[in-house]
């Protein structure tokens, strides 16, 4: 695995950016359903 080559210091930030990434896209998806629910209200 490329992991295992990259120095420790790299994997914590990758770990740090994926979970910004995860986090990012609940928020995202949150919204989206959010979003969906009212444009249904709206066009119903």
């Amino acid at each position: 695995m490329i992991s295992d080559m990259i120095p420790n210091e790299m994997s914590t930030i990758e770990r740090c950016v994926r979970g910004l990434v995860k986090t990012m896209q609940m928020i995202i998806e949150k919204h989206l359903g959010d979003f969906q629910q009212y444009a249904k209200q709206v066009l119903a």
